[in-house]
């Protein structure tokens, strides 16, 4: 799970010392890094982030100095609906982890240590069925750890550096994936082995000192598949897919609601919100952009499962697309948490978009883009206001301080 700023995280953990404590599901909650809120009843998680939305709200005006600017800004954000939108499961939700193999443990980071690692027996918030499937596959890499040495960050040394699980939960498939430091002859043993059990199996290498859970394929058994709607998408080792399908289903639907005409899927992965928005009537044509060549060719496999005529790729980087002449009424952007370029934000409003839907995994990132909106309206868009159309957060991260959100900005 992605860590909290320093400065987020005293202001959730003042928000924690509000509610009454429960006795959390997992033994490892002490010291896993993972789960913070899974001490806190259910409702009250809610209640929390809530006020967290607020105080980050109150957080950013502060730091609008200009007056007019700060106007504008409450302005627009008065009046939005701030109640969050409960998941449909509070456990067993995530369609992904990732476990570190350091210090002959497997599992995830300890609280606030770096180089300290929880060995797990369960992870709440994963699929319970192929997570022992996994513990299969563990007993038999601990019982040969030295034929296969975990990595040590320190030393740059070792072998094997994580373990990937991903799970669809509306077709029942799973794949586990594996990141070494190069490659030794029989770890095709564990490879065989994992074959046996799971749906899909890859295998990538990683010899960079880059501490991420990437690296170039150098084996894979295929793709899973999961069904978000009517629509059916293809999952890769390393392609991106959000992290709850139930939320994601809630989410998709209010973006297909808003979306209209000509649409632009900005930042658009595999195209699972684009070929979603397809299906409605009134979308006449989509156009997904996305720079990495992975996702593309991931969207084009779902394009051809979903038999959609629509939709239309396009490999290119956001900020080169809006060099190009294009006509379309709607853009749909999902950026990464970092939000959008300054650069970015001017070339969007360049272009008089009527309607701009954006999904964020960052409030924080998303009310800065606000205000270089309202910075770069003028240049613009001249008279034209902004107006927050439509405002909903969903709990896409049950047990944890992370949501995500969904605002729909016409200019008027």
């Amino acid at each position: 799970m992605i860590s909290l700023k320093k400065k987020n995280k005293i202001v959730v953990d003042k928000l924690m010392d509000e509610y009454e404590k429960i006795i959390p599901k997992c033994p490892h909650f002490e010291k896993c890094g993972g789960c913070l809120f899974q001490n806190i009843d259910y409702k009250n998680q809610i209640l929390l982030k809530e006020k967290l939305i607020e105080s980050l709200i109150t957080k950013k005006t502060n730091k609008i100095f200009d007056n007019e600017i700060k106007k504008e800004f409450l302005e627009i954000i008065e009046g939005i609906d701030l109640k969050i939108k409960d998941s449909k499961k509070e456990f067993r939700y995530r369609t992904k982890i990732e476990m570190v193999c350091n210090n002959d443990q497997i599992g995830f980071r300890e609280k606030n240590k770096f180089d300290s690692v929880v060995d797990i027996k369960d992870c709440y918030l994963f699929d319970e069925k192929t997570f022992k499937k996994f513990l299969e596959i563990k007993k038999d890499i601990i019982e040969s750890i030295k034929e296969f040495p975990f990595y040590d960050l320190k030393k740059h040394n070792g072998f094997l550096r994580y373990i990937i699980i991903r799970k669809g939960y509306q077709t029942d498939e799973d794949m586990i994936t594996f990141v070494t430091n190069g490659y030794i002859e029989n770890f095709w043993r564990i490879i065989d082995k994992s074959q046996k059990i799971f749906n899909q199996v890859s295998w990538l290498i990683n010899t960079t000192y880059s501490d991420v859970a990437k690296g170039e394929e150098f084996f894979s058994s295929g793709n899973i598949k999961e069904k978000i709607g009517e629509n059916i998408y293809s999952i890769s080792n390393s392609s991106f897919f959000q992290s709850n399908s139930f939320v994601t289903k809630d989410i998709y639907d209010d973006i297909k609601h808003f979306s209209k005409g000509q649409v632009i899927d900005l930042f658009g992965g595999t195209s699972t919100i684009g070929l979603y928005v397809a299906k409605k009537d009134e979308v006449s044509e989509v156009l997904t952009v996305d720079i990495l060549k992975e996702n593309i060719e991931i969207a084009q496999l779902n394009k051809e499962e979903n038999k959609d005529s629509k939709v239309k790729l396009l490999l290119k980087d956001a900020k080169d697309f809006f060099r190009e002449e294009h006509q379309y009424d709607t853009l749909i952007i999902d950026p990464p948490r970092t939000g959008l370029e300054k650069k970015l934000v001017k070339k969007i409003l360049s272009k008089k978009i009527n309607r701009f839907i954006y999904m964020s995994c960052n409030f924080a990132t998303f009310l800065d883009d606000i205000e270089y909106i309202i910075i770069y309206r003028k240049e613009f868009l001249q008279d034209k206001k902004i107006k927050i159309n439509f405002f909903k957060a969903y709990d896409m991260f049950p047990q944890t301080p992370h949501f995500e959100t969904l605002c729909v900005i016409d200019f008027i």
